[in-house]
């Protein structure tokens, strides 16, 4: 049916438009020199209308990881990004 067709040129669009955003962040997060997770609560705890991230590590290593991110100074140019 037609709707069926929609969801799965929808789905196949956005499977596409997620990829191209995780490498685009990938690549920001090299830049700045830290990991991916790290620079999305960074990123989020940067925003004047956030006042916590809300984090879900299964690891110690993952929570040292994401604890680190408080540290993180990120450029204007990565925020606007």
């Amino acid at each position: 049916t037609r709707g069926t067709g929609a969801r799965r040129l929808g789905t196949s669009w956005t499977m596409w438009w997620t990829a191209e955003v995780a490498a685009a962040a990938s690549e920001l997060a090299s830049e700045v020199g830290v990991s991916l997770p790290a620079l999305a609560v960074a990123w989020t705890l940067e925003h004047p209308g956030v006042s916590s991230a809300i984090i879900g590590p299964r690891t110690f290593e993952q929570l040292d990881s994401l604890l680190g991110a408080v540290e993180v100074q990120l450029p204007v140019d990565v925020l606007d990004a």
